[in-house]
């Protein structure tokens, strides 16, 4: 529901066909969101919204931080500017790949966590 209103604002932003993502779109961005938010204890509308922007903000950045990386990694390119001479691994632009990446970044994440807490 949220998702069609949302999608002409999407669509005259970006310009890109976003029926071409099929139901990938709404079913990862939209419908967990709406559904952790509204599935925890009752919240202020206030806190709620911040709470869901704050999710979702890092949601995105998530997405164009994994995507950068994927394409560094597959193309040798970060948004089509070439950086490399040739690909460090060409295998990351196929969906397995992207799991490999995404599995890397979370370690290095969990990595930089850990360290945080300790000192």
């Amino acid at each position: 529901m949220v998702y069609l209103a949302v999608y002409p604002i999407l669509n005259a932003l970006f310009g890109v066909d976003l029926l071409a993502l099929g139901i990938y779109l709404p079913m990862l961005v939209v419908e967990p969101m709406l559904i952790y938010r509204f599935g925890r204890v009752q919240e202020t509308m206030q806190k709620a919204a911040s709470k869901g922007l704050r999710i979702t903000l890092g949601y995105v950045l998530l997405l164009l931080l994994l995507g950068c990386v994927r394409e560094w990694m597959a193309l040798g390119t970060v948004f089509g500017l070439p950086l490399l001479s040739r690909p460090v691994l060409p295998m990351a632009g196929m969906p397995a790949g992207g799991f490999i990446v995404l599995g890397i970044l979370c370690a290095i994440w969990r990595a930089l966590a850990q360290h945080r807490k300790i000192t």
